[in-house]
């Protein structure tokens, strides 16, 4: 049963309590035996893994937060003190002031194209105490936040805040070990900057809480609103002994025309007698997204952030309409760096790269409709700033069209903004899916055969006044946009075959593809490394440009010839960019794609994350939601990648570490599962969703690989690769011949 977000009051209080009533027996009735073990071994693996915190988070902001997070990928909480801005008038943080956050991902001005706030709400507590102390920890397998606000000489207050997974209500409950502590609850609306806006901010009917509602001028259809009401038999000002419970429905206008009243009317129906109904159809959501696949290795600081990782994208990756700008759901400021929108040269894409192998793919979709949505103003700019036919797109742009910012005089944008989209395809060869996507590609091999020149006396496509950073000049050839520009004829060629469309456009993609430019190179103390273009730039003291042909375009891989994989890696040890203030989410995945030093690898991961991440699961920096997924991504590639269409398990990880996995995707629609141990790959389980032929890598070098099918053998293979037939929805069980394989996988 699935429940809309924005469902009607009378609706939703009866689905949820018949969801409730329904779930342990939903989960026996419909739960194969595999997905049944896959949900306990991910209890098992996920339930010790906490987000915990020291001390109430600052809010940093406007570029990065610090905040305990919580959302359902529409609707998103953070909770922290008051972030102290530059040019603030606030001088100093209120340390006994407990600030809620509230957001909602569609709430976006298209008249100064930027995300925004929308409401917040302070707890402020005895402020004649000294300051209070403060733990937190978010569960992650039940995305549940609970802590405990201590103030010498006081009382402590215990907190649990969630947000429904299945709908926008948003929960917190209040209560003490012993005494009671008074607080004050200051609502508060955020203003919109050098702007007026329309906002409102009254008592509930019935004292018993208050209404909250931000709207904004007649040229735009961005507005929201939020009803709190409290639950309680104490005074409504004291916490005490007995549970205090508030309870918020949110809304906006995006999503629906009568926003204000129907969370006036929600809040109004709702009773806490349904409450627990609400929470274990939330438990219920997570344990789904939970049991989607799993990892298990020793080092459990990077497992934890690959499961810290996978909670904020389950968070807020939902809505396919507004996804998560490159700061995330979540900013305590109504003036967010970067105004929060799509940045196109990596940054936007870049948050999505490891959804897919995560097996995820509807977090990881959600990317795509801003780019989709941007195509008709893609080819006004193309012809107007370029005279060109197809499509061109800015740095920066926003949902339903918004511009952000301009090009920077990079030709690649649109071709970068493919990149997801070639995941998704290759990993799922959904054919409506390719509906949806092919006219995106279309109409980037239209730019990109008109804006490409070809010399005849070289017989190349060559890629002209092009910036390979941005602003960096007037570039040629430069490595990335070749590598991406591949990327696209290769994969409209492959879905136009499967659409069984466009036939008279193969030979032209063709010869592109069989003509298109290589990659420039240079030597440095004697080796070869590769040339961020062929002329203009040659290289850059940031970022990581001259790794992204590898990754995440897929330009080269352990399939592509010996020279190019040597240059690739006299490449990676030139750059060593390992925390690079943009480019690690390029750096570790190209890394681990092309099997460098594992050893390497792995204990850069466990630094990185040791010195660089915050309790929350962000990285200490500017870039958001971004570097979120560089762990999980590069985790992931070192277990299990395909190369070229050539599956191979454990390609890079380290032979001395036990690692294993569940239902990590990979190119070909295949869900593969393996475990390694004891130096050796135990078996392997392939899935295959679409009956395509899988090319392996012999995990068993030299010998006979059984494959089993239902429990039983029903033959073998040799070599150092093998292709093995499938049907579509089959299972394979491959081991080593002569040894037994696990009865359980």
């Amino acid at each position: 049963m699935k429940l809309p977000l924005n469902a009607p009051p009378s609706f939703l209080c009866i689905a949820i309590i018949l969801l409730a009533a329904r779930v342990a027996a939903a989960a026996d009735a419909t739960s194969s035996p595999t997905e049944a073990r896959l949900q306990a071994e991910t209890l098992r693996i996920v339930s010790p893994h906490k987000a915990v915190f020291a001390e109430l988070p600052k809010g940093v902001s406007p570029y990065t937060t610090d905040a305990i997070l919580l959302g359902n990928g529409d609707a998103a909480l953070s909770l922290s003190l008051t972030p102290v801005e530059k040019g603030s008038t606030l001088k100093k943080q209120t340390p006994s002031k407990m600030r809620f956050w509230f957001h909602k991902n569609d709430l976006w001005d298209a008249s100064s194209a930027r995300a925004l706030g929308l409401v917040d709400i302070a707890f402020a507590f005895d402020t004649n105490k000294p300051e209070p102390t403060c733990t937190a920890e978010i569960d992650l397998m039940t995305a549940t936040t609970r802590g405990v606000l201590t103030q010498p000489g006081g009382v402590s207050v215990h907190f649990k805040v969630w947000v429904s997974a299945v709908d926008n209500l948003l929960f917190m409950e209040f209560n003490t070990d012993q005494g009671s502590v008074p607080f004050t609850l200051a609502p508060q609306v955020m203003t919109n900057k050098g702007k007026p806006d329309q906002s409102e901010l009254r008592d509930r009917k019935g004292g018993d809480g208050f209404v909250m509602r931000r709207t904004f001028g007649k040229e735009t259809a961005t507005a929201a609103a939020l009803c709190l009401r409290r639950f309680t038999a104490g005074k409504r000002d004291e916490i005490d002994g007995k549970r205090q419970v508030f309870v918020c429905a949110l809304d906006s206008l995006a999503k629906n025309p009568h926003y204000a009243e129907d969370v006036e009317k929600k809040m109004a129906a709702f009773t806490l007698a349904t409450m627990p109904a609400h929470y274990e159809a939330h438990k219920k959501w997570w344990a789904g997204f939970w049991a989607a696949s799993f990892i298990e290795i020793p080092d459990k600081v990077i497992e934890r952030q690959y499961y810290l990782a996978n909670y904020i994208f389950g968070s807020c990756c939902r809505d396919k309409d507004f996804p998560p700008g490159i700061l995330g759901s979540w900013f305590c400021t109504d003036d967010p760096g970067w105004e929060n929108d799509y940045h196109l040269n990596y940054n936007y894409q870049a948050a999505f790269y490891s959804l897919y192998a995560a097996n995820h793919v509807a977090q990881g979709e959600v990317q795509d409709q801003p780019l989709l949505d941007y195509i008709p103003n893609g080819q006004k700019m193309a012809e107007n700033d370029l005279k060109m036919p197809g499509i061109y797109y800015p740095t920066g742009i926003g949902p339903k069209g918004i511009n952000t910012c301009g090009s920077y005089g990079q030709r690649s944008n649109a071709a970068y903004g493919a990149v997801n989209m070639i995941f998704r395809w290759k990993s799922t060869y959904d054919l409506a899916y390719a509906q949806k996507v092919y006219p995106y590609f279309k109409q980037l091999t239209i730019f990109w055969e008109a804006y490409m020149g070809f010399e005849k006396d070289k017989d190349r496509y060559v890629i002209a006044n092009d910036s390979v950073h941005e602003k960096s000049g007037k570039d040629f050839n430069p490595l990335v946009s070749l590598a991406l520009v591949r990327a696209v004829y290769s994969t409209a060629l492959e879905m136009s075959k499967a659409l069984k469309t466009d036939p008279d456009k193969h030979d032209k993609w063709n010869h592109i593809l069989t003509h298109l430019s290589g990659y420039a190179t240079r030597v440095v103390d004697g080796k070869t490394i590769f040339r961020y273009t062929e002329s203009g730039t040659e290289y850059w003291n940031s970022n990581t440009l001259g790794i992204q042909h590898i990754y995440p375009a897929l330009g080269i891989g352990l399939e592509s010839n010996p020279e190019l994989i040597a240059t690739s890696f006299h490449t990676l040890d030139f750059m060593q960019r390992w925390f690079d203030n943009n480019g690690d989410t390029s750096f570790f995945p190209a890394a681990a794609y092309l099997g460098y030093h594992p050893e390497v690898i792995y204990a850069k991961l466990h630094e990185f994350i040791a010195t660089q991440y915050r309790p929350n699961g962000m990285r200490n920096n500017k870039h958001g939601l971004e570097k979120v997924a560089t762990i999980p991504n590069t985790v992931q590639m070192m277990l299990c990648s395909v190369h070229q269409d050539v599956l191979r398990v454990f390609p890079a990880w380290p032979k001395n570490i036990d690692a294993r996995f569940a239902n990590l995707r990979q190119f070909g629609a295949f869900l593969v599962t393996s475990e390694y141990a004891g130096g050796t790959v135990r078996f392997v389980k392939i899935h295959s969703e679409k009956g395509r032929d899988c090319t392996l890598i012999n995990p068993w070098p030299g010998k006979t690989i059984a494959l089993y099918s239902a429990g039983k053998k029903t033959g073998s293979m040799k070599g150092e690769r093998v292709i093995i037939k499938t049907k579509a929805g089959s299972t394979i069980l491959l081991a080593c011949d002569g040894v037994s394989p696990p009865q359980e996988n």
